[in-house]
């Protein structure tokens, strides 16, 4: 079901559809019910309803932007994973902090990979792809902002193309295929997913990194969490969720790992969000941190590999 609004950016006005889903995109159920209202704290400060499937407990960002207009929600330098700014703490911290666990990346990819075709969906201003093509893997970025792709290709000579190429990838042909939070951003979720598996060889590994809604700190930010941020998530994976949407397509998870530093970063967004200091995410990211064996971590890494046949 469609729908249209007006929404301001900036000082321009935009007619923007929107897209009601009427089922579960893991499960297919039609029940669901609202969790709560969440603001865009990021740029537009809209509200969008995070809603939960009564089936499953899967939960999903519900009315989104239609595809074709999701892009006016990224056009804020504010979007760190699109900017290179280093104003402000927080994105001086994102900046410090993506350049350090770069290595760490890289180091579980070599871990699990059996072969050197990396392909890195989402690869936003190159960062991580330009250090694998260091390291030695054969790289391949989809990122679809063609602003962003141009950007990193001048930046560091990579090979990046729109994320519709996905499609186009011959089958069993990709050792590893990596993503850093991006698996929330994608519109057709089990299309994608399905496709993903489908290029990835029999011996090859999946590597997705998302946010955690059972996070300690995503229960004591509630709707001001900076891990919601819609509408750019259009869903909010638990492990349970990820497990359930891979073994749809023969897929299971064989590790999970925290994204270690996470906590005090969307500790910080949560904090900008409610109007106190940002000082305050230091101590609450380090409770989230040492509850993740109950609770899971802020963004957790899951590695993901086909069922033997």
């Amino acid at each position: 079901m469609y729908q249209f609004f007006w929404l301001l950016v900036g000082d321009k006005m935009f007619h923007v559809e929107q897209l009601e889903k009427k089922k579960c995109p893991i499960c297919s159920s039609e029940k669901m019910s609202l969790v709560f209202p969440v603001k865009d704290y990021m740029i537009t400060k809209e509200e969008f309803n995070v809603v939960s499937c009564d089936q499953c407990g899967f939960k999903f960002t519900n009315p989104i932007p239609v595809e074709s207009e999701i892009g006016k929600y990224y056009e804020s330098d504010v979007y760190v994973s699109h900017s290179n700014t280093k104003k402000g703490l927080k994105n001086f911290i994102y900046h410090l902090v993506r350049n350090f666990t770069l290595q760490r990346k890289i180091d579980l990819v070599s871990r699990y990979a059996n072969g050197k075709k990396l392909l890195d969906i989402g690869s936003g201003a190159g960062y991580f792809l330009n250090k694998a093509k260091e390291t030695g893997f054969q790289t391949l970025g989809l990122e679809p902002s063609e602003e962003v792709r141009e950007g990193s290709m001048k930046e560091f000579g990579l090979d990046v193309k729109d994320i519709s190429e996905l499609h186009h990838l011959k089958n069993k042909s990709i050792d590893a295929i990596t993503m850093w939070h991006v698996l929330e951003h994608v519109y057709e979720l089990n299309r994608d997913a399905k496709q993903m598996l489908d290029v990835l060889k029999d011996d090859g590994v999946l590597i997705v990194a998302v946010p955690n809604p059972d996070s300690w700190d995503a229960k004591f930010y509630g709707d001001h969490w900076g891990g919601w941020d819609v509408p750019r998530h259009l869903y909010h994976f638990r492990e349970i969720d990820i497990r359930n949407l891979f073994s749809k397509f023969d897929a299971e998870v064989v590790e999970v790992k925290p994204m270690q530093f996470d906590p005090v970063y969307v500790s910080m967004l949560s904090e900008q969000y409610k109007g106190r200091s940002v000082l305050h995410a230091i101590w609450f990211g380090m409770l989230s941190y040492f509850n993740k064996n109950t609770h899971g971590c802020t963004s957790q890494i899951y590695v993901i590999k086909k069922k033997s046949k």
